[in-house]
């Protein structure tokens, strides 16, 4: 072997080393060898670890889906009567994505639905009051909501059994943001869902023609414009964002890589570690370019959109997006039984002031003028389950 060869192959294994080295610093930085302690809750079994039948309730009730992922609940266990909690919403979590409130409300409402499940599934029938205090002050929201529950629920041991079947449906991903098989709805799958409505002040409305959902499509895509152009938006959006598995386990709340449906670990892990390093790649134009794309995609692989809708004069009632959220938590779990998925698209009925273009214009093509929108969303036939995303434990949200 001559001079040159040896040279070649030595030079050879010192940059595949270097490489390697490089490699697993990377990994290492997204956290390869650190546990996933958001992903905890998802565990079936996880509630056990706790006695109080309130905490083991609660602990499966926080896999609830929450607008952008805020998680938005607080919880209060009586101190007088071990079968009674309360749930609040959290001031810290009000954001100006959601200026109103509105989007907070409903995922409140979504958590009371998962709870009432829960609770079955365990032995236990829910006595539910919404605002038993009384109503929260709009005018001093940040203090009010913190010092006036939701709700207050009462544990009785005569649980019916309605919705049991949905238990093991709580532990599946409820947002699936991957591309949907095009084939819309059929009449009798919307039917289905139609029948789910039991809340007088809420309907259900399905978009599946073509230029419907093209115009919603292009609607979408204003939206997230919008976001991207507002400063504020961005930045708190940015500051939702966790990078790696140290970020997650601190803030296990908003968004992450899972967000976009990544879900190969190694392919995981190296893009934290990379984001992590340089985060310029995870903000700004780039990002914006990258999002753009993949919701181009995701729309344009959704043959139908679906709204939840109140009557306008009822577009402030609380209790009606409360209720808004329960109805929604029933629709995607009784989606998972037929395999059908969810996806919100809150940037175009969002309630910032920068978005009213876009929202006026979905209001005037698809709504009457006695209707409101509280929730828009992507649903249809799914291609693959979506990954779980980021849960704080029970007892981080204990007041």
């Amino acid at each position: 072997m001559n001079k040159v060869v040896k040279k070649i192959i030595i030079w050879s294994i010192i940059i595949i080393s270097i490489l390697l080295i490089i490699a697993i610093i990377v990994l290492m930085i997204g956290g390869m060898f650190i546990h996933a302690d958001y992903l905890d809750s998802w565990d079936k079994r996880y509630y056990k670890i706790y006695k109080e039948p309130r905490l083991q309730i609660l602990s499966i009730s926080i896999l609830a889906p929450s607008a952008h992922n805020l998680q938005h609940w607080q919880f209060k266990l009586d101190d007088q009567d071990d079968k009674k909690f309360y749930v609040f919403a959290n001031p810290d979590r009000i954001a100006h994505i959601d200026p109103t409130q509105r989007e907070m409300m409903i995922s409140i409402g979504a958590l009371l639905e998962y709870m009432s499940i829960a609770a079955k599934k365990l032995g236990f029938g829910t006595e539910l009051q919404l605002f038993p205090k009384g109503p929260i002050d709009e005018e001093n929201i940040k203090t009010s909501i913190s010092e006036i529950p939701i709700a207050q629920i009462t544990l009785n041991n005569t649980p019916d059994l309605e919705k049991i079947e949905l238990y093991d449906n709580l532990f599946i991903q409820d947002t699936n943001r991957y591309v949907y098989i095009k084939t819309p709805l059929s009449q009798a799958e919307m039917n289905y869902f139609l029948d789910l409505n039991e809340f007088e002040s809420l309907d259900i409305k399905f978009f599946s023609e073509p230029a419907q959902t093209q115009n919603i499509k292009e609607l979408g895509l204003k939206g997230l414009e919008v976001i991207d152009k507002t400063p504020r938006l961005a930045k708190e959006l940015k500051s939702l964002t966790r990078l790696n598995e140290r970020q997650k386990n601190k803030k296990p709340y908003g968004f992450s890589l899972e967000t976009d449906g990544v879900k190969n670990p190694l392919v995981k892990y190296f893009m934290q570690g990379i984001i992590t390093t340089m985060p310029f790649l995870s903000s700004g134009k780039m990002r914006s370019n990258h999002t753009q794309k993949m919701y181009e995609k995701l729309y344009t692989h959704t043959p139908t959109f679906m709204s939840i809708v109140c009557p306008t004069e009822k577009l402030n009632d609380r209790v009606v997006q409360v209720n808004c959220g329960r109805l929604y938590a029933r629709l995607i779990l009784t989606g998972h039984i037929l395999n059908i998925g969810f996806h919100p698209m809150s940037s175009v009925i969002a309630d910032y002031p920068e978005a009213h273009m876009v929202k006026g214009e979905f209001m005037t093509k698809f709504l009457s003028s006695d209707e409101y929108p509280l929730m828009l969303t992507r649903i249809g036939m799914i291609t693959k389950p979506f990954p779980k995303s980021m849960r704080a434990y029970a007892l981080d949200h204990i007041k």
